[in-house]
């Protein structure tokens, strides 16, 4: 940190499930600062299947202990390449899997944002959508593969940070249907597998069910549910 980072170097910060919401929220703003001053930053989540209380547990132990723990290294160091390697590129932006859950929510609550202006409604028009993301606090949704993908590009001024970096409907029409690697398959395993959400049929939880039918009956100008039913993607408990 203390000398000047080339081009092609990358900060990536790991943050585990022991540190709260608020101070993993907090440090995922640091990385729009560290893009601002022109470094390529990105922070994802460390062990995103270890619940808390033993990643504290982990921290105590001796070496030994953890060579003995059977942590999946190779799993953790190909999350870093999943989120630092970009998926494509598209006029001269560089689109990346959303790195942490902090983004995905970000994204989520945009598209809620984005959906109610003219312009962004009719670029989308109505779509046939399957997988939603589920946000527990807010409880709305919004279509995975949106909320899956954002643009890391460095923000033009360091209070400028509401969207900057975030996947935006404009961008995502362009691409959805264009370019093959701008994949929902590719984003919900993305979102499971690499974030630690988790997948929620609406028999399994009431709550998610009687929120998804309230928001899509505001959204019903927006969204068709495909014919199979609705699934939910959901952030880890710990979150």
């Amino acid at each position: 940190m203390f000398k000047a980072f080339e081009p092609s170097d990358v900060f990536v910060s790991m943050v585990s499930s022991h540190v709260t919401r608020g101070r993993r929220n907090l440090a995922s703003n640091t990385i729009h600062l560290l893009r601002y001053v022109g470094i390529n930053s990105f922070q994802t989540v460390l062990l995103p299947a270890v619940e808390p209380d033993s990643i504290k547990r982990l921290n105590h132990s001796s070496l030994q202990q953890l060579e003995d723990s059977g942590l999946d290294v190779g799993a953790e160091q190909e999350r870093v390449f999943q989120v630092v390697d970009p998926v494509l590129e598209s006029d001269g932006h560089r689109i990346h899997f959303a790195s942490e859950l902090f983004e995905v929510v970000r994204n989520l609550h945009l598209w809620n944002h984005q959906i109610s202006a003219p312009l962004a409604a009719g670029q989308w028009k109505r779509r046939t959508v399957t997988y939603f993301v589920f946000d527990p606090v807010s409880k709305l949704f919004a279509p995975s593969k949106f909320c899956a993908y954002v643009i890391p590009n460095r923000s033009s001024a360091v209070d400028d940070v509401s969207d900057a970096g975030m996947m935006n409907v404009a961008t995502y029409c362009k691409l959805d249907q264009a370019d093959r690697r701008f994949d929902g398959q590719r984003a919900r395993e993305h979102l499971t597998r690499n974030l630690g959400m988790i997948l929620t049929q609406p028999s399994e939880s009431l709550i998610i069910d009687q929120a998804f039918a309230h928001w899509s009956k505001k959204n019903e100008a927006s969204i068709t549910v495909h014919p199979s039913g609705p699934k939910f993607i959901r952030p880890p408990d710990w979150y």
